[in-house]
């Protein structure tokens, strides 16, 4: 990967030098505000879906689930970004798209505008395929999910607001976060092994390793949500979710490595815009 896209040059866009304190920590503490700003709010806004999902259950007051999904906001995205930005820096990843944008890189604007068609195609194709195969489980194994045929829908704007909540906490988390902090130790352990220096760029092997291993985590974080969907959890059933969503994960760690997180971001948003917003309206007219 091309090292200067990664690191903000000394003029920006007008031409004019960028002051050495904007490129160093006062830039980092900035863009750590950033994230966890965007992470607070983009876990607010799957609030209306997951109670949505519960049913509106009474069991939980409103306000303590906001507090609770306000809480965990705070400190997945602290823990995530804080190390994904510090470790992930080290060997090529962090959010260095959007750290050359906050730093006024000439054509960091551009580059990310050039990023999004292909995130976006990316994240519908890859939907479609997930639905197919999901669709194409459901036929083959009709009774491996208990009660799915008893859920109620959510709102076409709950789709929405999920889309977009999901689209950017869970690439904090999961790309930004847990691929950095693997690939810095895939790496920092190859290196200490080889004996060489323990921070630079890290191989390729070391990024495919943790895109796949992020990739797991983000397959079984959905668990809980199929879980919510059915009357139960068979092996089977978990396969599935646990492979497709880890199938997603890896077209969204390849663009976080090669484009950036904020094409990750859109990806995991063109994708979740087809499964919950776009297959959700469409449903009245296939049943």
């Amino acid at each position: 990967m091309d090292l200067d896209r990664r690191n903000p040059v000394k003029e920006n866009d007008e031409g004019k030098e960028v002051r050495a304190e904007e490129r160093g920590p006062k830039l980092g503490w900035k863009l750590f505000g950033l994230l966890m700003l965007a992470g607070v709010l983009a876990s607010l806004a799957t609030v209306p879906y997951a109670m949505s999902l519960s049913g509106g259950s009474a069991e939980i007051p409103v306000w303590v689930f906001i507090a609770g999904t306000v809480i965990q906001g705070i400190i997945l995205t602290a823990i995530a970004a804080g190390l994904g930005l510090w470790l992930g820096a080290k060997v090529g990843l962090g959010a260095w798209d959007i750290r050359s944008l906050l730093a006024g890189e000439n054509g960091a604007g551009r580059r990310i505008v050039r990023s999004l068609p292909l995130a976006l195609l990316l994240g519908v194709v890859g939907a479609v395929v997930v639905q197919l195969i999901g669709w194409g489980f459901m036929t083959v194994s009709p009774g491996s999910v208990p009660g799915m045929e008893d859920v109620e829908m959510w709102a076409a704007w709950e789709g929405f607001l999920v889309a977009a909540g999901a689209g950017i906490s869970e690439e904090i988390w999961l790309r930004l976060g847990a691929m950095g902090i693997l690939a810095w130790l895939l790496a920092r352990a190859a290196k200490l092994v080889g004996g060489g220096e323990p921070d630079g760029e890290a191989p390729a092997w070391a990024v495919w390793a943790s895109m796949a291993g992020a990739a797991l985590l983000f397959g079984a974080a959905h668990l809980p949500l199929a879980t919510s969907l059915g009357d139960g959890l068979t092996f089977a059933y978990a396969a599935n979710v646990i492979s497709m969503n880890a199938l997603l994960g890896l077209v969204f760690g390849w663009l976080y490595w090669k484009r950036g997180l904020i094409a990750a971001m859109a990806a995991h948003f063109s994708t979740n815009i087809v499964l919950k917003v776009v297959l959700v309206a469409a449903m009245p007219v296939f049943t």
